[in-house]
């Protein structure tokens, strides 16, 4: 897989998704492990997937716009 192949099919997130075939799998690793741009994708990304865990874990819950407006009320 080239990379501009790999940007293209945003083959980062699939892959992070378990969205690729094996044989994708396989053919976008050989590619990241040349590739200094995807492996920094897959770092940043990984790094989100791992805040995002830990935020919802402790029980975040947005916030919705009128929940926002109404405490300016109050």
């Amino acid at each position: 897989m080239d990379h501009s192949k790999a940007r293209d099919s945003n083959a980062v997130e699939k892959y992070m998704l378990g969205e690729l075939s094996p044989e994708e799998s396989e053919q976008f690793e050989l590619h990241f492990f040349d590739c200094a741009e995807c492996a920094d994708e897959r770092r940043r990304d990984t790094l989100f997937e791992a805040n995002a865990r830990e935020v919802f874990a402790e029980g975040y819950a947005p916030r919705t716009r009128w929940q926002s407006v109404m405490e300016t009320w109050a």
